[in-house]
């Protein structure tokens, strides 16, 4: 932890959290609800076999070369699959193919892809307590409320906004009040979600959901809260997931041999 010199490193630990789920929240908010229809079924396609051909990949020689039991070879599996939604837009950009139906295609696959990897975190809960009931459950439950809320997100949400609540309040308040309220959903998500015995973070996925159709939302999102959520991220990898990695145990042989083989899914 910061050669035992970080202070309050729980605290810090606690923040990457956060910066982790205001991640998730911005991969709803920044949707496009227009080219998810577009790609349709080939985006699904792209989706599902982007998100379990690494899983297969990761887990088998996690169960059958290194005798990892399931949960531990599934855990590895899982953690392969998702596809990074910032680091594809930085590239899609840079390349100047966002714009293209490839690149389309892509981001819709990797919005999918990112819902699955979050059922799949669902199902790393269910194996601690293993049965029938505790698998079917967080599917059933992320199915529901994937459709619950995506129909919210589409008819609903933006009829409301725009015509009913928006013209009502002062230009000056506009941002305030989408933040807040995109904070109160993805919060009450995330909450009912989790004893849903689904993933709190698909919770704060179909919060920023809700808000995609608003181009006024992610205007806002990317004025208010895009700096803080940078810092937050750097506090998740140097924190949240850079306090826990066991930097004696790195360079064994074991290790060192489990990572080529793992390596092959990228």
């Amino acid at each position: 932890h910061g050669l035992q010199i970080a202070p309050k490193p729980d605290a810090l630990i606690m923040l990457g959290e956060f910066g982790l789920v205001l991640m998730v929240l911005e991969a709803g908010v920044e949707v496009d609800l227009q080219q998810l229809a577009h790609v349709g079924q080939r985006g699904v396609a792209v989706a599902f076999a982007g998100s379990l051909a690494p899983l297969a990949i990761g887990a088998t020689p996690g169960r059958l070369v290194f005798g990892m039991n399931a949960m531990s070879s599934l855990a590895v599996g899982a953690s392969l699959a998702p596809t990074s939604m910032g680091i594809t837009l930085k590239v899609l950009q840079d390349g100047g193919v966002l714009g293209t139906p490839t690149g389309q295609l892509i981001i819709a696959a990797a919005v999918m892809d990112d819902v699955i990897a979050l059922v799949l975190l669902s199902e790393l809960e269910a194996i601690k307590h293993p049965s029938a009931v505790d698998f079917i459950v967080p599917i059933v439950s992320s199915a529901c409320f994937i459709v619950v809320v995506g129909y919210c997100a589409v008819r609903v949400v933006p009829d409301v906004l725009v015509r009913r609540v928006v013209p009502r309040v002062a230009k000056e308040n506009v941002e305030g009040l989408l933040l807040g309220l995109v904070f109160v959903v993805a919060y009450a998500l995330m909450v009912v979600l989790h004893y849903g015995r689904s993933s709190h973070l698909l919770g704060a996925f179909l919060g920023g959901l809700c808000f995609c159709s608003l181009s006024s939302m992610q205007h806002t999102w990317h004025v208010q809260v895009e700096k803080i959520l940078s810092w937050l991220v750097r506090v998740f990898f140097a924190c949240t997931i850079g306090f826990e990695v066991p930097i004696r145990d790195l360079w064994t042989g074991p290790v060192l041999a489990r990572t080529g083989v793992f390596l092959i899914a990228a």
